[in-house]
């Protein structure tokens, strides 16, 4: 039997110097925001911005292994990949006519060059989504602790780091994309240490209720089941080029659909004065967006976009879970 490693934390501790305000549970003109969440949990794909990576990688391989029928359009393939199980193989057994399937070979040749492909091509194409260091540093700002969730824990604190995002998330959490896939483990991760991370780093901060305090956002609409099993709200980032409807993702009547990070910023803190609210939302905008990290075997493609660490774990589930690691910052990581 496959043990299945569970999600890891790591606490990360804010620059000597960097005070954050602590800021009282607010009111909010949103419905969908009745109080200021305390905790936000993050999905990576909703930073960093992957959509030209998948979709350059997809067409370029259709050329390559299907040149006679044309490639799937960049919105059908985003819909696919926002969509479903974090398997590439059903991903492209979805856009691949099926008389160019006919076999398990036939289809890891799809997946093997399209992961090539995207090593060598899609790469190149990722940066972080324009609004996602003011998103971050707005948060930060009202006392909000964030939690990143993510699949390869290097690369997404050198991406952060590449994008002057290092300092704003107060944990990193490796491996948890794939308990979407079996969000009972997720329920006991978030109970048995995400809940006590959060209490050590505020200490007299009272009851962290999931359905009043608790914000899972993601581009991908399968990471938001995990929202659902701690009874946490639930926000889907729905990016332009995604035309699936929210049912088709398995979303719930009550998921918050925004269009980017600076909208979702804008209902939270829609009881506070508009120009602070702003003001907060603005911070970090005329940061240059680079590509950085073009380099280095730490990046894997996958979902829209996650990286693939997440079909290997889903293919480890089903076994006796490891303890997970809680890492403070100035451990050895």
């Amino acid at each position: 039997m496959v043990s299945t490693p569970e999600p890891e934390v790591i606490c990360v501790d804010q620059p000597a110097g960097q005070k954050r305000s602590r800021a009282e549970t607010e009111p909010a003109e949103d419905p969908n925001f009745p109080t200021t969440p305390k905790l936000v949990i993050l999905h990576f794909d909703a930073i960093i911005d992957g959509r030209a990576a998948v979709t350059t990688a997809v067409r370029k391989v259709f050329a390559s292994l299907q040149p006679t029928t044309p490639a799937p359009s960049p919105a059908r393939i985003l819909s696919v990949f926002a969509n479903g199980a974090p398997l590439l193989a059903s991903k492209f057994q979805a856009l691949v006519p099926t008389a160019a399937l006919p076999d398990a070979d036939a289809l890891r040749a799809w997946t093997d060059a399209y992961l090539e492909t995207y090593d060598r091509e899609g790469k190149p194409l990722l940066a972080p989504f324009p609004d996602a260091r003011a998103f971050l540093t707005a948060l930060a700002a009202r006392d909000i602790l964030i939690a990143i969730t993510t699949n390869h824990r290097d690369f997404a604190k050198a991406f952060l780091a590449a994008h002057a995002m290092a300092d704003l998330p107060d944990f990193l959490v490796r491996r948890a994309a794939a308990y979407a896939a079996r969000p009972a483990l997720f329920r006991d991760f978030f109970d048995g240490t995400l809940v006590p991370s959060y209490a050590a780093k505020r200490r007299g901060a009272g009851e962290l209720r999931p359905g009043d305090h608790v914000l899972v956002v993601s581009c991908t609409p399968f990471n938001l089941r995990t929202a659902r099993t701690i009874g946490a709200r639930a926000c889907w980032v729905r990016k332009p080029g995604v035309t699936v409807e929210p049912e088709a993702g398995g979303l719930d009547a009550d998921t918050i659909v925004v269009g980017d990070l600076a909208e979702l910023g804008k209902r939270i803190f829609g009881g506070r004065k508009g120009a602070d609210a702003e003001e907060d939302l603005k911070v970090g905008n005329d940061l240059k967006m680079g590509n950085d990290l073009k380099s280095g075997n730490d990046l894997m493609p996958g979902m829209m976009v996650q990286d693939m660490g997440a079909e290997q774990e889903q293919q480890n589930i089903g076994g006796e879970a490891e303890k997970p690691d809680v890492e403070m910052a100035g451990t050895d990581m």
